[in-house]
């Protein structure tokens, strides 16, 4: 049988619609879009960060404890002691300690992404690297109940990504993707990449926190989370 040329367009074209909306269909497949509630607050304070834990360390636990800065690759810590403690690398237990990092946007190379909406920032993650994290910490639970809240996470993140509306409360969890797996975060007010994110943990007894902070490229502030921990 002969077709006509413009039989044969017709039947290129139509193949290459179907073919890009195929394509489409999976690219959108790729990309799993969540919202989430949190305590994030919009800030700017003229290219410094004053009052974060580490501040607020220096003035309050100095009055009882010596602080120690130590700098291990592109980690901060802080000891504290007792100041009349005779031993002078004394660690009292459990006594102030502090961690703080700083993290720059990744290039995410994956096929499968995940991206969060926290208000007007969006991040993005590969979503095996999130499975990969999850899994880790959830085995880590067989030894020590403090990871077992790992195995609740993941199950909810997986839940709202199969629901249509997935909106869910995202402090926790996003902290510690931001913590420990490449990212990309991205101010859509402003259209521009965060240039940083300062991330620290504290604790002190028995209690402890976690706090961020966005910066962009001037060093300013652009946004600031905190959440309190207990330590189980």
């Amino acid at each position: 049988m002969k077709y006509s040329i413009l039989t044969i367009l017709f039947l290129i074209l139509g193949y290459s619609c179907n073919s890009n909306q195929s394509n489409q269909q999976n690219i959108e497949n790729q990309k799993k879009e969540l919202n989430c509630i949190s305590n994030l607050k919009y800030i700017e304070r003229n290219g410094r960060i004053d009052s974060t834990m580490i501040d607020y360390i220096k003035a309050d636990w100095s009055k009882e404890y010596k602080i120690e800065f130590k700098n291990i690759n592109d980690t901060l810590f802080l000891y504290g002691s007792k100041l009349n403690e005779n031993v002078k690398n004394y660690r009292l237990y459990p006594g102030p300690y502090l961690t703080s990092k700083t993290k720059y946007n990744s290039e995410l190379v994956c096929s499968e992404k995940i991206i969060i909406h926290q208000n007007e920032i969006k991040y993005s993650f590969c979503y095996p690297d999130i499975i990969d994290f999850l899994d880790k910490q959830i085995k880590k639970s067989e030894n020590d109940v403090y990871f077992y809240r790992y195995a609740k996470q993941k199950d909810n993140l997986l839940n709202k990504i199969k629901e249509k509306e997935s909106i869910f409360y995202c402090d926790y969890l996003l902290y510690d993707l931001l913590m420990n797996l490449p990212y990309n975060a991205y101010d859509k007010y402003r259209k521009l990449e965060v240039s940083k994110i300062i991330l620290s943990d504290y604790y002190n007894g028995w209690s402890g926190g976690s706090e961020y902070f966005l910066l962009n490229k001037r060093n300013d502030t652009i946004a600031y989370d905190g959440f309190q921990r207990w330590i189980q």
